[in-house]
């Protein structure tokens, strides 16, 4: 019988350390439930802030059940602080990441089959990054770009087939800048230039494509088919 030699050993445990370390990352967050955790019944709220029985802020992970949730979350000197998950019959429904009492870092939302449908990111309590929403096969609907809790940058709606609906931009929250609508197909059905909310030089590439008022703005001037 052929000895195995140290080297494939040592890899051959790397390996299967590797797997673990994989798997118990995917599954960190019902893992987190386990952990241990304050009954949240001990204690009580004095305005915002968690308090112990002896009255002193309280830190470290706190559980609250009922009626088949769970929240398990971290707190620091009686303030949110850490990572907080909702579970619903024991499946991950929401998870968030705060600091100093505010939404701070990335926030998921899943369905009641686990699908992710929303990923958020916040800073200092506001959206800031990108925001995506999927549908309940976990294909995506929606990309959006906020900076300081307002749309600013890209945002896009996609068909199910994840061609793109519609792309546009928006500046410090209002509509700004390059705008174009498409078929499941990919093929454009209008394009225009949106100014502080409005539209403006509106091409139509579908001649039986209608705008509908509300976009074409000022009352549909400036709207043209393309080649024109």
């Amino acid at each position: 019988m052929k000895k195995i030699s140290r080297k494939h050993i040592v890899i051959l445990a790397v390996a299967i350390l590797a797997a673990v370390l994989l798997v118990l990352y995917a599954g960190r967050y019902r893992l987190y439930r386990l952990l241990p955790a304050t009954d949240i019944a001990v204690l009580s709220f004095r305005g915002d802030v968690l308090v112990d029985e002896n009255g002193r802020p309280y830190s470290g992970r706190v559980r609250e059940e009922e009626n088949g949730y769970a929240g398990v979350g971290r707190y620091r000197e009686g303030i949110a602080d850490g990572l907080h998950i909702l579970y619903e019959n024991n499946r991950v429904r929401q998870v968030g990441h705060w600091r100093q009492g505010e939404l701070d870092g990335a926030f998921l939302v899943f369905d009641e089959n686990g699908v992710l449908t929303e990923e958020d990111h916040y800073r200092s309590g506001k959206r800031d990054g990108i925001r995506r929403q999927y549908d309940d096969r976990g294909r995506i609907r929606l990309e959006q770009t906020y900076a300081r809790g307002m749309l600013d940058g890209v945002s896009r709606q996609y068909y199910p087939n994840g061609r793109i609906y519609i792309h546009m931009n928006y500046r410090r929250g209002v509509p700004d800048g390059y705008y174009a609508m498409y078929d499941n197909n990919g093929r454009i059905i209008v394009e225009a230039v949106l100014k502080d909310g409005h539209f403006d030089s509106v091409k139509q590439y579908d001649p039986d494509y209608f705008l509908p008022d509300s976009l074409t703005g000022k009352n549909g001037e400036n709207k043209e088919k393309a080649g024109d």
